[in-house]
């Protein structure tokens, strides 16, 4: 099983979904889901996912819970 640390930058509440990868391990994430109860983690999550080709639930928030720069760990 391998684990990978991504750094991801968000910008909530936004006009468009979109995921743009900045480096190997570094994204940049728009999500039009508001920053209120993680709704915007949620999404980014998924987004990231699909980005990545990866199931939803192999993508876990580890830091940044309520900042705009936050760091998931993906599982594959």
């Amino acid at each position: 099983m391998e684990r990978q640390l991504v750094v991801v930058k968000v910008h909530p509440g936004s006009r468009r979904e979109e995921v743009k990868q900045l480096g190997p391990t570094s994204f940049e994430v728009w999500t039009p889901a508001a920053a209120e109860r993680g709704r915007a983690n949620v999404e980014v999550a998924k987004l990231l996912a699909k980005h990545l080709g990866v199931a939803p639930s192999s993508i876990v928030l580890k830091r940044g819970a309520t900042s705009r720069t936050k760091f998931f760990e993906i599982v594959s």
